[in-house]
């Protein structure tokens, strides 16, 4: 039996044979499917942190457990005596994927299921270089899903790695792909597009001149 079936049919039975008993009150059961999110493939090996934090702040500030996905992207939380006065959320984190900061909550008293998906990451090298200088106050700002970069001088020549997901997650469907940054020269913005077709399997080289 391959993967995909027998994950169809091993999940409900979790459901039924779970350890976490309704009655029991402030207790948490939460099946957690982490997946890609275009095509909606499993994620293994995903870091699932716990977190609590205050009801009003909508949001996790304390970590309190850690699981981790199996090899179709499900893993199993189960809290017996969630402490009075927080709420729970759950964020998940894998290298290869944009992590996403909006927490998923978790309920007491039930089961749950919570499906999380994240964008894969997409690179590609740009090339960044003052072509145009006036001076050694030049500016250049760039900034994608990964990370942002800030260039200050008017000799700047160098590549970085750049890392997005692109509108419709456009890395990995392999159509034009649109960003840019600003650069600030004698006080003034300019905006600095650059576009690329990516190509499959490969990480290829921008100019991006300023």
């Amino acid at each position: 039996m391959n993967n995909k079936f027998s994950f169809i049919y091993f999940l409900p039975i979790v459901l039924l044979f779970g350890g976490c008993k309704k009655f029991q009150r402030n207790c948490i059961d939460a099946h957690i499917i982490v997946r890609e999110k275009v095509k909606g493939l499993p994620v293994a090996n995903a870091m699932v942190i716990i977190k609590k934090g205050a009801p009003s702040s909508f949001t996790g500030n304390l970590p309190v457990d850690t699981v981790y996905t199996d090899n179709n992207g499900f893993a199993h939380y189960e809290l017996k005596q969630r402490e009075e006065g927080y709420m729970y959320y759950a964020f998940a984190y894998h290298d290869d994927f944009i992590p996403e900061y909006t927490p998923y909550g978790l309920n007491a008293l039930e089961h749950q299921n919570v499906i999380m998906e994240y964008y894969q990451k997409g690179y590609v090298k740009l090339h960044v270089k003052n072509v145009n200088p006036f001076g050694v106050g030049d500016q250049f700002h760039i900034a994608g899903n990964c990370g942002s970069w800030n260039f200050i001088g008017a000799t700047i020549d160098t590549t970085i790695l750049f890392c997005d997901y692109g509108i419709n997650n456009s890395f990995f469907s392999y159509i034009e792909y649109r960003s840019g940054g600003k650069s600030t020269k004698n006080n003034i913005d300019y905006d600095v597009p650059f576009k690329f077709t990516p190509i499959p399997h490969d990480t290829i080289t921008i100019d991006v001149n300023y």
